[in-house]
């Protein structure tokens, strides 16, 4: 018998007792890679999710899904647009977010899902400013990530601190929607502190605020 958990902390002693203990480490991302493309996907669309997966060859398949995809790749778009348009950015994500999740807790978990998104293009951004040509997982630095570099204000040293803020500002994000903030308020707040620094007004995070 095979038992496989995720916290095997939380198994009763008995049980655990009784159990040869083998540890299964994350797949590299460049096995996630080879193993997408070997299962009909493009390099691309592989290398795309590779990084978001968590090592996880299930995650990656799950995030090629045509819902998710798309999500992803209104999440670029938003974060990108040359000129940004937050207001109709957030109204945007907020409709693909809501056809996601049938409810509260399926949408918070989209949401979550949107700002790693995120957080993986503002890395590829880090990676485009410092001249990277490729992602650790293989593919191209993407055009979305070129295109927000040029769009922040000032010399490589200030783009490079306003992407630092950038991808703190999406973590907040995360913060603000794990303690149950409104997702049109935690979009609305978030793209429209992206569309501040790229005007050169970057908003310090101060933590979470209080909302009703």
């Amino acid at each position: 018998l095979i038992l496989i958990a995720r916290s095997p902390e939380a198994l009763l002693p008995t049980i655990r007792s009784r159990c040869q203990p083998l540890h299964f480490a994350p797949l590299p991302e460049s096995d996630l890679v080879a193993l997408l493309t070997k299962a009909g996907h493009s390099e691309a669309e592989a290398a795309a999710v590779a990084s978001l997966a968590g090592g996880s060859l299930t995650a990656a398949t799950e995030l090629l899904e045509p819902e998710l995809r798309d999500l992803r790749e209104a999440v670029r778009a938003a974060f990108s647009d040359v000129p940004p348009n937050p207001v109709a950015a957030a109204e945007s994500l907020r409709k693909q977010i809501e056809a996601i999740g049938s409810d509260s807790a399926a949408q918070r978990e989209a949401a979550q899902l949107a700002f790693r998104f995120g957080v993986d293009l503002v890395h590829e951004t880090l990676r485009h400013g410092a001249g990277a040509k490729t992602m650790s997982g293989g593919g191209d630095v993407s055009r979305e990530a070129g295109r927000l570099w040029e769009s922040l204000p000032g010399e490589s040293e200030a783009k490079l601190e306003a992407v630092g803020h950038l991808l703190d500002r999406l973590l907040l994000a995360e913060t603000h929607i794990a303690m149950m903030m409104p997702l049109p308020l935690a979009l609305d707040s978030l793209l429209e502190d992206f569309a501040a620094a790229r005007r050169g007004l970057v908003r310090e995070p101060v933590g979470p605020p209080l909302w009703s």
